[in-house]
């Protein structure tokens, strides 16, 4: 996602040199022009977004009825971290792996530790590495920080609580 964001961004550069007159300034139709088609980008880029949330809300949700196997879910999430490369991670992968292991990380977890080569472990720890990087922003980083402290300490006090333990009876 980000080579597609940085060629819409040189495409718009391009662009707007091109549509520059020989004193490098738009006209007013220009400007409006180009400011239209920037926001007719950033409207597809979000509704692409939103069909990636909604695929991985889908996979999440076949995994939970067990129609998709722990070796399936283990290829999407790799393919979410970028194949374990660390460093050509999108952001918006692990927003949507985020997702995902909010959906099913404990069931995961779980069927992953009975498995004979556990790897949920390995994910976690590029989870974590993930949240030291620069390349995230602070949401990203929040959402990476608040799924593995959910999943991988096995804490019941961690998760979502109750109303009666919030707001206990007198």
């Amino acid at each position: 996602m980000d080579l597609e964001r940085e060629a819409a961004t040189d495409k718009a550069r391009r662009e707007a040199a091109a549509a520059a007159g020989p004193d490098g300034k738009l006209t007013a139709a220009e400007e409006r022009e180009l400011a239209e088609r920037a926001a007719a980008r950033d409207f597809e880029r979000m509704q692409i977004k939103k069909r990636v949330l909604s695929n991985v809300s889908f996979i999440g949700f076949l995994y939970k009825v067990s129609m998709l196997s722990l070796p399936i879910m283990h290829f999407c999430i790799g393919r979410l971290l970028a194949q374990g490369s660390l460093d050509n991670v999108d952001p918006e992968d692990v927003e949507a792996l985020c997702k995902l292991l909010a959906l099913v990380g404990r069931r995961l977890e779980a069927d992953d530790a009975a498995s004979a080569t556990p790897r949920f472990g390995n994910v976690l720890n590029a989870l974590v590495a993930l949240t030291k990087s620069a390349r995230l922003n602070k949401r990203v980083q929040f959402a990476v920080q608040v799924s593995t402290g959910n999943i991988g300490t096995g804490n019941a006090g961690t998760g979502s609580r109750s109303d009666a333990t919030v707001h206990p009876h007198p």
